[in-house]
């Protein structure tokens, strides 16, 4: 567990493609938009990372080919693993948002979509509002409660139209890392609702020294700040970080 292991059998490019026509139920065309960002994510929720050649015109990738690599990520519910994170936000009396920040494959999504399940649910449900850009938060969970899933939304848009339209008391998203996130996060805490996202970071030095966080750090809408330090998901040793819980 935690350790790479390497097989002797590879595969070839065809059986790449083959696989990535699967994983498109043969209409790559319909894909075309996520693949040129790198994924591919099936209506199970199972995300693939996809690497090939790329066709650019004017720094932006118009098209990918020659498939060569796929790496592929399969989601499972781990009950229990969103706990500690709903006890901070209660202590907040959610009234602030949360960061969760690990590097990649940490189990930060697994994290969120219990974290989802168990605020729209129960005696003291919330109105939670999921921007689920990549398709994967709401796997298995969109019949736990008071869940809107906003599913395939860009970030900072599904964030601006949760908040104009759903009336949520929470919004809830994935891998945060661009200044129109931040700006989308810092206008909905002007609203008075909460945020809790993900980032990718190695070190609490890291995160606050990236400038999309910077911004939401100087706001003080975010009240803690929750690193995955585990190599497994579900089993996780954490580095809490609360910044000027008064309200």
């Amino acid at each position: 567990m935690g350790r790479n292991i390497t097989c002797r059998i590879t595969v070839s490019e065809k059986e790449c493609s083959d696989t990535l026509m699967r994983l498109c139920r043969n209409s790559v065309y319909s894909y075309s938009n996520s693949i040129k960002e790198g994924y591919v994510t099936t209506p199970e929720g199972i995300r693939a990372g996809i690497c090939g050649k790329a066709i650019c015109q004017d720094n932006i990738i118009s098209s990918v080919y020659g498939v060569n690599s796929i790496c592929i990520r399969i989601p499972r519910r781990i009950p229990g693993t969103g706990d500690t994170a709903y006890e901070l936000l209660r202590e907040m009396s959610f009234q602030k948002g949360l960061i969760v920040w690990s590097i990649p494959g940490i189990g930060k999504t697994t994290l969120l979509r219990e974290l989802i399940s168990r605020l729209g649910s129960g005696d003291c449900s919330l109105r939670v509002s999921v921007v689920d850009t990549r398709h994967e938060l709401g796997v298995g969970i969109k019949s736990s409660g008071l869940i809107d899933i906003l599913d395939g939304y860009p970030r900072a848009k599904g964030i601006e139209i949760a908040k104009r339209t759903m009336s949520p008391q929470i919004i809830v998203c994935d891998e945060i890392s661009t200044d129109e996130d931040a700006i989308a996060i810092l206008g909905a805490a002007e609203a008075g609702i909460p945020i809790v996202a993900s980032t990718h970071a190695g070190s609490r030095d890291e995160l606050f020294n990236n400038k999309c966080m910077r911004e939401i750090l100087a706001s003080k809408c975010i009240g803690i700040y929750l690193g995955l330090l585990a190599q497994t998901p579900g089993d996780y040793k954490y580095d809490i970080y609360k910044k000027d819980l008064r309200f």
